[in-house]
């Protein structure tokens, strides 16, 4: 179960999973594209898919099971900044934005939650472009809190 889904009702998962769709992916398909309009999110169930940094010529991130994507696109009303690729065979669950918008709205705190994820990933991402392309960063086992507490940029109370 992703962070999001942790602690939270019993109802919420289950209403989340009335909602999913599955989709299988086979080793080398595209599940996004970069620059394509962003209108659902992934929930990987079984295999591993590989980010990719916007110019395409290394590999950002790897993600598996219990790990999601494509959240920044379907929240901030952009289009995808990177392409996702199969590096395996894929179990794919996808989440469509107008599900998820009626979701999150009876949900606040997990909606908090899900935009903290989205504006760390968001950072990441602006240091990741800046940086030559030989160093990857990997903040995938940051607490989100962490990020999201950097991110906030308030000053610290002494």
């Amino acid at each position: 179960m992703c962070c999001c889904c942790r602690d939270q009702p019993d109802h919420f998962p289950s209403l989340v999973v009335s909602h999913l769709v599955c989709r299988v992916y086979m080793p080398a398909d595209y599940i996004c594209v970069k620059g394509d309009y962003g209108d659902e999110m992934y929930f990987i169930e079984e295999g591993k898919v590989l980010i990719y940094s916007t110019d395409e010529s290394s590999i950002l991130h790897s993600l598996g099971p219990g790990d999601f994507f494509g959240e920044l696109s379907l929240m901030r009303g952009q289009m995808r900044s990177c392409s996702v690729q199969a590096d395996s065979f894929c179990l794919v669950l996808v989440l469509k934005k107008q599900h998820l918008d009626r979701i999150l709205q009876a949900f606040p705190k997990i909606a908090s939650e899900l935009h903290s994820v989205a504006d760390a990933r968001q950072i990441i991402a602006r240091v990741q472009s800046r940086l030559n392309e030989d160093y990857v960063l990997n903040f995938d086992n940051l607490p989100v809190s962490l990020v999201a507490k950097y991110h906030s940029r308030q000053p610290v109370k002494r």
